[in-house]
């Protein structure tokens, strides 16, 4: 049995369920506290945001035996994501280790965040926890740009991480608040209350989160925020597009020669890591001609990629993972798996586009459709350069964003049910 949020007057609920509307907030509460917590401490600590996380599973499971029933929500995409977890299974099975690959499914478990979220998640905590989120990555990217100016040599193997323990995980987690932010700006715009000083907070975050972004020199990332803020603007205003790369090409001319380098490196096949991308991407292509079903299975990569490398140049730990979500999926588990993965982000897509036609009916909501548009753009086009689906603290981040669009719109329909009951 599944409690669907019913719709009916709360005193009908108590006397069929037997609690209390304190008792029923106050865990709700809780669980909702803990989920958003574990989400605010994915930007700075890993061990804390796992605990919280666990908590609030725990918590969950007791709101479960307290009310002997299932309390767990469906969102609208279930059926993808059900569908890609059978097809990473079916992988497991056909690994050459399968407990090797069987760990993996860890990994997934950060999934279920989407069913939790999904089920508790409500308009003010959504609001709260993306407050709390753009100060921790404000003071995240304080603290990586004091690592630049004033502590050690910073190269391209020693770069700034901020509050994390890898350059890639804080860049993806800078790229992802930005474009988040930015959004979240236009809303507080829209609803005029950017006179707040406590939003005016927010707007501090944001030029800090963009030059640390800057400063971690991580191209995919920069590729993803300027994909991210497009999209935003051209949602808003497509006419806007013309200015927006107008800016876009100031930035480019005025970037110290450094960062120009960085950046064109990208298109120099002279380049050692321009030819070790296009190195790790043919080996990963040869690897998934060879095993197109079911893949080599999770985990399996880095183990299999030797027999299908023909290059020798490079180290064998550059081919732990192929730098690109298509590529990695595929190669674990199989073009099937991939096309599920592709199915459910199109599908995501489409359904979002729609919540921006609510803008006059409910704002808050097309708002964090928005946002969530913009991020999954923005997460995409790094994951071209890079395997950011597997880094449990950046896919954390993009699963809050997505699913508090959908948690938002489902309140606010149910909200609307129970007003026509009346």
């Amino acid at each position: 049995n599944v409690l669907f949020e019913p719709v009916l007057p709360m005193s009908l609920l108590i006397k069929r369920n037997r609690f209390t509307v304190a008792e029923f907030e106050g865990l709700r509460g809780w669980i909702s506290l803990l989920l958003v917590g574990g989400v605010v401490a994915s930007l700075a600590s890993v061990f804390i945001s796992s605990l919280l996380l666990v908590l609030g599973v725990a918590a969950w499971m007791w709101d479960c035996f307290q009310q002997r029933r299932f309390i767990l929500r469906m969102p609208p995409f279930k059926f993808f994501m059900f569908a890609f977890l059978f097809l990473v299974l079916v992988s497991i099975l056909f690994s050459s280790d399968r407990f090797a690959s069987a760990l993996y499914l860890k990994k997934l478990l950060k999934y279920f965040l989407v069913f939790l979220l999904y089920t508790y998640l409500t308009r003010g905590q959504i609001e709260k926890g993306l407050k709390w989120i753009f100060l921790v990555a404000g003071a995240s990217a304080f603290w990586g740009i004091c690592q630049y100016f004033w502590f050690g040599e910073v190269d391209l193997l020693h770069r700034i991480d901020g509050f994390m323990s890898h350059w890639m995980t804080f860049s993806g987690q800078l790229m992802i608040c930005a474009v988040a932010l930015a959004s979240y700006m236009v809303f507080l715009w829209r609803t005029r209350s950017l006179e707040s000083w406590r939003n005016r907070i927010l707007l501090l975050c944001f030029p800090l989160i963009l030059f640390a972004l800057l400063l971690t020199m991580t191209r995919s990332a920069w590729i993803g925020v300027a994909g991210g803020l497009f999209f935003l603007v051209a949602s808003i205003k497509f006419r806007w597009v013309a200015a927006g790369v107008l800016v876009a090409l100031l930035v480019l001319v005025f970037l110290p020669a450094s960062f120009k380098v960085r950046l064109y490196s990208g298109f120099d096949l002279r380049d050692t890591t321009t030819r070790g991308r296009i190195e790790i991407f043919q080996t990963g292509f040869r690897l998934i001609a060879a095993n197109p079903l079911t893949g080599v299975g999770p985990r399996m990569v880095a183990k299999e990629a030797g027999n299908y490398r023909q290059e020798q140049e490079f180290p064998e730990w550059a081919y732990q993972h192929f730098h690109n979500n298509f590529l990695q999926i595929a190669a674990e588990s199989g073009i099937p798996a991939l096309l599920v993965w592709l199915g459910l982000w199109l599908w995501i897509a489409y359904d979002l586009l729609g919540h921006l036609r609510l803008r006059g009916a409910d704002l808050f909501a097309s708002s964090l459709a928005l946002m969530a548009l913009c991020v999954a753009v923005a997460f995409h086009l790094m994951g071209l350069l890079e395997y950011n689906a597997g880094d449990s603290e950046v896919a954390t981040l993009m699963i809050f964003f997505v699913t508090a669009a959908y948690a938002a719109r489902r309140q606010g329909e149910e909200k609307d049910r129970a007003w026509h009951i009346h």
